[in-house]
């Protein structure tokens, strides 16, 4: 069972262009028009000028200028490190980005994908290439005999994660997102290092919250508005009990925190999310093994 924080990402290298929008100037003489639209280089952000006029408000000083801005959502590019789930960046064919953390991580996960395959590469300075590999993401797990080969159709692997990645501080990451055809998304990408908080045991539960409204009229006939759900995920955990104060230590310091959480070390099975724990439950069972029940709820 593995989970870790992810590190914030602000400066990426992609072929993902962020040209949503022309970026905001705050000479822009006579000033955005009510409805224009400008992208923030600092925060890659999205904004719409409320008023006509609109000059030299900048609209990432939300504290004096959230009446003359609204803030849209973030620019294509860096929706995939924005936290919303739903948010996908796409672009046609291939998504790929160059990171440089500065910081020593081994875990990467991809979250809302819509993708056939993704590869990971990670380049020292010094040492050159240390990793490279590839991971499929095309399911066939329903193809159990001939007629399901020809009848089903594959389905594709929404998330993944790698948790090999080697430790280097000053190497350069860079992920290739790939479709076969047509265009890719993804809604979000994660880089840190793990933790584990032991081995999960049989019985993980997965369901979701949906935050959809249906209403109904006097005949009963139903009007629906989608909205976003979450997944739910209970994790049952088995670990020594001798981590089971540094585990108990773990989890209280990562409260009202989003993290990624794994009940499989290939990212696999339904049980990779990204969001917050809403309980735990910790039980020293023995001088040997203890338990932890732990929930969880996915970002939208």
């Amino acid at each position: 069972m593995n989970i870790f924080k992810p590190i914030a990402i602000t400066s990426v290298t992609s072929n993902v262009p962020e040209d949503d929008y022309p970026a905001w100037v705050s000479d822009n003489d006579p000033g955005y028009a009510q409805g224009e639209r400008a992208i923030s280089p600092a925060t890659h952000r999205i904004y719409e000028s409320l008023i006509p006029g609109n000059l030299g408000n900048d609209p990432d000083d939300r504290d004096n200028h959230s009446d003359k801005w609204l803030d849209v959502s973030a620019t294509n590019l860096h929706k995939m490190f924005d936290g919303k789930l739903a948010d996908q960046t796409t672009h046609e064919g291939e998504i790929s980005v160059t990171i440089v953390p500065g910081v020593p991580v081994d875990s990467l996960a991809l979250i809302n994908l819509s993708a056939a395959s993704f590869r990971a590469q990670v380049v020292d300075p010094v040492d050159g290439p240390v990793f490279d590999e590839t991971v499929q993401l095309i399911d066939n797990s329903g193809v159990v005999d001939w007629s399901t080969y020809v009848s089903t159709k594959p389905k594709l692997i929404k998330d993944a994660a790698l948790f090999n990645l080697p430790r280097y501080s000053a190497a350069s990451i860079t992920i290739t997102i790939s479709s076969v055809s047509g265009p890719v998304a993804v809604g979000e990408l994660a880089l840190g290092a793990k933790e584990s908080l032991g081995d999960l045991k049989l019985g993980a539960d997965v369901g979701i919250a949906d935050y959809s409204k249906i209403a109904y009229d006097d005949f009963g006939n139903a009007t629906v508005n989608k909205r976003g759900f979450s997944r739910k995920i209970g994790y049952p955990i088995s670990l020594p009990s001798k981590h089971f104060h540094s585990a108990l230590h773990v989890l209280e310091s990562y409260r009202s925190t989003p993290m990624i959480y794994s009940g499989r070390d290939d990212g696999g099975g339904g049980f990779l999310t990204y969001g917050y724990y809403y309980d735990f439950r910790l039980l020293h069972q023995n001088k040997v093994y203890s338990h932890c029940d732990l929930k969880v709820r996915s970002l939208v």
